[in-house]
């Protein structure tokens, strides 16, 4: 098993070059048509769109490695020793359960009882889910909980009794200033 495993969800970079797309073509038509103040604002526009997407939909990820979990959520980051981890839920989104805390990942949601399909167990073979005798679609691995809760649990099984320590919780910085440069570039509509 690799050292440092990184999930994160599948769609977001596309999200962010359609949206990306969307502001180049209305800033060079704006700007194509003579509206040089039009196109800046709607530039502005697309640096916030861009920026909302980046830290809500790219920036949350969670980090495997033989030593700990790191949850990374858009503005706080929590990192886990896998001795303090006693268990994980799945219900609304993947969550590492300690002693004192849950700390959930924007990474990971749970499908809704809409998206969750009939499952087999044969599509568990070699999941790590063949011991439990109901699945929930949360815990199936095609859904983004459940392929998180399967990664949790084969790097809970090396973890390394060195690495004691309790669960670091930061601010991500970056996040926060570029929420403040979103905001003031939309605040920049209500101005003139």
């Amino acid at each position: 098993m690799q050292d440092v495993h990184i999930f994160r969800g599948k769609v977001g970079w596309v999200y962010l070059i359609a949206a990306n797309l969307i502001v180049a073509l209305t800033f060079f038509s704006f700007l194509y048509a003579g509206y040089v103040k039009e196109a800046m604002v709607s530039l502005l526009n697309g640096f916030a769109v861009s920026v909302v997407i980046w830290i809500f939909v790219i920036m949350p990820k969670i980090v495997y490695s033989n030593q700990r979990i790191e949850i990374h959520n858009p503005f706080t980051t929590v990192k886990v020793p896998w001795t303090e981890v006693i268990g994980y839920l799945t219900k609304y989104s993947f969550t590492v359960q300690t002693v004192t805390a849950k700390y959930s990942s924007w990474a990971a949601p749970a499908p809704s009882i809409f998206a969750a399909r009939r499952t087999h167990k044969a599509d568990f073979k070699s999941r790590d889910l063949t011991s439990k005798t109901i699945i929930t679609p949360s815990e199936s691995p095609n859904s983004a909980s459940g392929a998180a809760y399967v990664l949790a649990m084969r790097y809970q099984r090396s973890i390394q009794t060195d690495e004691l320590g309790s669960p670091v919780k930061s601010i991500n910085w970056t996040s926060v200033v570029l929420s403040v440069c979103a905001l003031a570039a939309v605040a920049y509509n209500f101005v003139h």
